[in-house]
């Protein structure tokens, strides 16, 4: 599989074991948000990417820009972000 940085107004589905990504080194994290979690936040340290994390085990959705974490939104607060292309101040987020 070739190796590319995804672009402007691209998806990136990752859903594929053995991929190498960057990892959040914050240590502020509360330790219920794994490597998934971490993994997410370091693609949107180090992109514009607006990235979006499922937690199987939790069925938990959260989602991460810009180098901050939003950790268990609702299905309607992850849309009026989506759509509204901001963010949503319901939750705190984790810096």
């Amino acid at each position: 599989m070739k190796s590319s940085v995804a672009g402007y107004g691209q998806i990136v589905l990752l859903h594929a074991a053995g991929c190498i990504l960057p990892v959040s080194q914050l240590q502020n994290l509360p330790k219920e948000l794994g490597l998934r979690h971490r993994a997410a936040l370091g693609i949107a340290q180090e992109t514009d990417a607006k990235v979006i994390i499922v937690s199987e085990e939790r069925g938990k959705i959260s989602y991460a820009h810009e180098g901050v974490i939003y950790p268990n939104v609702s299905a309607e607060e992850l849309r009026t972000y989506l759509v509204g292309n901001k963010q949503t101040e319901v939750k705190a987020p984790i810096m």
